[in-house]
């Protein structure tokens, strides 16, 4: 007996702190340039493990609401390998003086 299944398999990241981009694509517009490179590792030592290598840059177009941002990254786990490469584009819409909401 067989039963189909599903699951979803995403790259796990340990640099939220530092770059908020990778999980929100809205942070391109919240920042001078920035240009930030990630590589995680797990189970160092054993054939297959996962492994997670990402390079995103960010940029504000005009200093205030208008923000570009690319993301290429590289998931190996197992057989299993994906290569992607993300462009985003941001706009803040102001709130009051000192916020914005970012799409």
């Amino acid at each position: 007996v067989s039963v189909p299944s599903q699951a979803q398999n995403y790259p796990v990241y340990s640099s939220y702190p530092t770059n908020l981009y990778l999980y929100n694509p809205a942070e391109a517009a919240t920042g001078n340039l920035w240009v930030l490179a990630n590589h995680r590792q797990q189970w160092l030592g054993l054939e297959g493990a996962p492994r997670v290598s990402t390079l995103s840059i960010t940029t504000l177009l005009d200093k205030k609401r208008v923000g570009l941002g690319g993301r290429l990254s590289n998931y190996q786990r197992g057989l299993l390998s994906n290569t992607e490469a993300l462009a985003t584009f941001a706009y803040g819409l102001p709130v009051s003086d000192k916020d914005a909401l970012y799409f």
